[in-house]
């Protein structure tokens, strides 16, 4: 297998990780659960895809949560179109929802447009980095 080939085979299990984070989101959605650790999972899977977009472009992912910082290491044809305002408004999740003393009333505001944005932000993603090549039994 190339070089390519297997960037964009790991890329793909970062997608999946993002994609889990959304299943996630939308079970504690659905299940009125805490909103905040719905948007904590959103803002995952943001960070995730933008790491498996890294992956796909040869480039290592860092341990790192900003995700315009994350967006702003992509090469320009991998960036997703969501906008860097939106990007710095879901970094705050990366942290906030883990410590006590962060309410429920802003993440109710916050989730549907988070959920649905990042849900696109994966597609499209997915959908830049073309057909995901397997590895054939050997």
């Amino acid at each position: 297998m190339s070089d390519s080939a297997a960037r964009l085979e790991e890329a793909a299990l970062w997608l999946a990780k993002a994609e889990q984070h959304l299943l996630a989101a939308r079970i504690l959605r659905d299940g009125r659960g805490p909103t905040a650790t719905a948007c904590f999972l959103c803002q995952q899977a943001a960070e995730t895809a933008l790491k498996g977009a890294l992956v796909a472009s040869g480039l290592p992912p860092p341990r790192a949560h900003n995700l315009v910082d994350l967006c702003a290491r992509l090469p320009v044809d991998l960036r997703p179109t969501v906008d860097l305002e939106t990007l710095g408004a879901w970094t705050l999740y990366a942290v906030a929802p883990r410590y006590p003393g962060f309410g429920d009333a802003r993440s109710e505001a916050d989730l549907p447009a988070m959920l649905d944005g990042v849900e696109r932000l994966v597609a499209e993603i997915r959908s830049r980095m073309g057909p995901i090549p397997t590895s054939s039994p050997g």
